[in-house]
């Protein structure tokens, strides 16, 4: 669990961690297959996401092993194995160091339990909706599996510590990308109570253990179906983002390539059956800076999905699917939240998504004119579509805002301090940029209250 010397892997996880000490006795290396297996295993026991553990067992090993030449994998500084578990004298007395050196399956066992505990330490700072099943809320405890010490503290060695390494592993290997820490706001003096951490967008979900019959989205640009659970089979289609994707097996599959951290799952997507990586793979969600903090019952919702086709829809009636009407092609239905591949537009109403049929707009772009010149989107409303079909980015200097407020009566309008600036007129419209507990943030550090308003998400696009 020590953090290795030695270069940072650039190429290829077949290195060799510095320190190894020749040991005595035999080691049988398991198949790379059967230790992926052996790793995805250990992660649903304990309900650690498994690229959290593969990316920590590639970091620890080199490269997903347990031997060396045949001899035991351990290091000068004592760890153990392909999670290089390392004890002090006394600590987890019930764990047979002996097994350790020479039995992967009880190494990663042991590995993975040890991570679950670094998770629970009540002295961990508390991420905003923390959960198991978000990659980036393991941050602290892939740091302290490693030990919680200067050498980890990002404010002194951006981009070095261990963590971020672990997490550079997951990136690179298994093209699983996740949302950088916010080095800013690293607090190594963190105590209990203190205020949860916000994380913008630091909300990956893990696609490590999905079920069959679950519905997920397509992520990358192009998104590879395969004959068989390998990069080397050929393709049966190149499908692109956002299409929905249906989970035919409960098995995650491995291959046997050791710089592949991903697993594959038996799909169904576009009336095609094969296999795709997990990597490409993630829920239908609304991406705000904090998705998981979505309410369904918010009476704004959270943007509009506009129909492109007659779209049926349905509601769950003990737990089954109930067909309830079509709306018509061109409509566009207030979106309060995501439910297994589908929208949900309000009254236990549910719309399947798929890319042919509904577009999801969650913001609409103004120019340095505060013209109308796009809208934003499904990934986080980082990109913008322009009217024309360009593609452009919100760093470009472009203002999003979510709605129109108004009110049958004159608004107040306040100062962020809460002093009263001046009293808009009745009726009128006025653009929404943030929608907060009681109030309407309506641009320049100004905001109306909710009370007697009326809110209406924008719809741009074609």
């Amino acid at each position: 669990m020590k953090l290795l010397t030695g270069a940072v892997l650039a190429a290829s996880l077949l290195w060799t961690p510095a320190g190894v000490q020749a040991e005595t006795g035999s080691c049988s290396e398991p198949s790379v297959i059967e230790m992926k297996n052996m790793l995805a295993d250990a992660a649903k026991k304990y309900d650690v996401p498994v690229e959290i553990v593969k990316g920590i067992a590639s970091k620890e090993s080199g490269g997903l092993y347990q031997c060396k030449n045949g001899a035991p994998l351990v290091t000068s500084d004592g760890g153990i194995g392909i999670m290089q578990v390392t004890l002090s004298p006394g600590d987890h007395p019930e764990i047979d160091r002996e097994r350790l050196k020479t039995d992967a399956a009880y190494n990663i066992d042991q590995g993975v339990s040890i991570l679950k505990e670094k998770y629970t330490i009540k002295t961990n700072p508390v991420i905003e909706n923390q959960s198991p099943y978000i990659l980036e809320h393991w941050y602290f405890a892939v740091r302290n599996y490693n030990g919680n010490s200067g050498k980890n503290d990002p404010t002194q060695h951006p981009g070095s510590t261990y963590q971020e390494l672990v997490y550079k592993n997951m990136s690179q290997f298994g093209n699983t990308v996740t949302t950088p820490f916010p080095v800013k706001n690293y607090d190594p003096n963190w105590k209990p109570g203190n205020a949860p951490m916000q994380w913008a967008y630091g909300y990956t979900a893990s696609a490590g253990d999905l079920n069959k019959g679950d519905k997920v989205i397509t992520k990358e640009p192009i998104n590879n179906l395969r004959k068989e659970p390998n990069t080397k089979m050929p393709k049966l289609a190149e499908i692109g983002p956002n299409a929905t994707v249906e989970i035919l097996s409960d098995e995650l599959f491995e291959d046997d390539n050791r710089n592949n951290l991903f697993g594959y799952y038996y799909v169904k997507v576009n009336g095609k059956t094969g296999y795709m990586a997990s990597s490409n793979l993630k829920p239908l969600r609304i991406e705000t800076a904090n998705p998981l903090s979505i309410n369904p019952n918010r009476k704004e919702g959270y943007g509009r999905i506009k129909l492109l086709k007659n779209v049926s829809s349905y509601k769950l009636v003990s737990g089954k699917e109930q067909p309830f009407k079509t709306y018509a092609k061109g409509a566009a239905l207030r979106v309060y939240g995501t439910n297994n591949g589908s929208y949900n537009v309000g009254g236990g109403v549910y719309v399947k998504h798929d890319p042919a049929e509904t577009k999801l707009v969650m913001a609409v772009a103004v120019d340095s004119r505060n013209k109308v010149a796009g809208y934003a989107s499904e990934d986080k409303l980082l990109t913008i579509v322009m009217e024309n079909g360009e593609v452009k980015y919100k760093k470009d200097g472009y203002k999003l805002f979510l709605g129109y407020v108004e009110s049958a009566k004159p608004l107040t309008m306040y100062r962020s301090n809460g002093t009263v600036l001046k009293t808009l007129p009745a009726n009128t419209g006025y653009r929404v940029h943030e929608i907060k507990n009681d109030r309407y943030d309506i641009g320049g550090g100004y905001y109306v209250k909710k009370t007697g308003t009326s809110y209406s998400p924008v719809f741009g696009g074609n």
